[in-house]
Formats: structure tokens, sequence, C-alpha cells
């Protein structure tokens, strides 16, 4: 399956590696529109310095727990802990 590498536990040290990379982009959720969990409104409106990643395979439709409610936790904790360990916000 595409999305069995998101393991939410995982979220805040893969974020931490992105971080030691020099990868301050946030992770997407393709949908309708892009949903970028635990980014605020401005930087979900493109109002950011630091980029975005889109998560694969991920989509507004639920299909399962794993293709729905997972991707957005993981999503949620990378990008809290990207936000919180850089300021990618306040540059564009």
């Amino acid at each position: 399956m595409l999305l069995s590498w998101v393991d939410v536990t995982h979220a805040q040290a893969d974020a931490d590696k992105a971080i030691a990379a020099h990868d301050y982009r946030l992770l997407g959720i393709h949908g309708y529109s892009v949903d970028m969990y635990g980014a605020p409104q401005s930087a979900e409106d493109g109002a950011n310095g630091c980029g975005l990643k889109m998560i694969e395979g991920t989509s507004d439709v639920k299909y399962s727990d794993d293709t729905y409610d997972r991707p957005r936790a993981y999503a949620k904790r990378y990008n809290e802990r990207i936000l919180a360990r850089t300021n990618c916000l306040a540059t564009k």
C-alpha cells in the first residue's frame, strides 16, 4: 500500500531528520484543496517560506483509517514539529 510508511509515532523524528537536512517543507494532504494539518491558515494560503510537499496517495475521500485518519495525524505532528523548531513561516 502506498501509505504503509506513514507511522504517526515517527512523525516528530521524521521532521527532525528533515530539519537536519534543511528541508522545512510542510506536509499537505490531497483533496478538493490542499490541507496542511497542524499549520495556521496563513501557511495554507501560501503565505510562508516553508514550502510544501504532498503525502502521495492521500485524498479527501475516506476509504479507511489508514488512508484518511493516519496521514492527517502524521501531517499534524510533523508540521507542528517543523513550525516549532524553525522560523520558516517568518520567511517568504
